[in-house]
């Protein structure tokens, strides 16, 4: 025998491995937390289109801003009271911190540099930045926080 039965466990072990992520996601709470964001922006778009008054869009900046910062303290809470002292957010290498930081800021200079160079009034600027920069990783923290079982 040429090692037959080893060779199948260590495929046995591979397939494992890379399927192991798939078969832990929790597709329908994935699929709810997109629904619930993609139903959101239609609706601020809605509202934008429709309700013509300063005063709401002021209210509606400020629940935005409101909800983003309490994404971020969510976030935070959750990672620092989950997972073994190895997997906490705050006891990773620096290199974890630049990975994870360094798209963020260059898509933030790549897309205010795009924006200046189109050259749109500052408010588009910065929301061209935000947009790209917060906004979004926003949308995919939030899938995460409920993607796993």
């Amino acid at each position: 025998s040429s090692g037959g039965e080893g060779e199948e466990e260590e495929g046995e072990a591979d397939d494992d491995r890379q399927g192991g992520i798939l078969k832990n996601i929790d597709w329908g709470s994935l699929f709810v937390s997109l629904a619930i964001v993609i139903v959101a922006i239609g609706l601020g778009l809605c509202a934008s289109f429709k309700i013509s008054s300063h005063r709401f869009n002021r209210f509606a900046n400020r629940m935005g801003s409101l909800s983003g910062v309490l994404l971020i303290l969510l976030s935070a809470l959750l990672t620092s009271l989950s997972g073994e002292g190895d997997a906490k957010l705050w006891a990773q290498p620096w290199s974890f911190y630049l990975g994870v930081s360094l798209p963020c800021l260059v898509g933030l200079v790549v897309s205010t540099g795009l924006a200046v160079a189109a050259r749109l009034k500052k408010p588009e600027v910065v929301s061209v930045g935000v947009e790209c920069c917060y906004q979004n990783v926003g949308i995919c923290t939030s899938a995460v926080i409920t993607i796993f079982r």
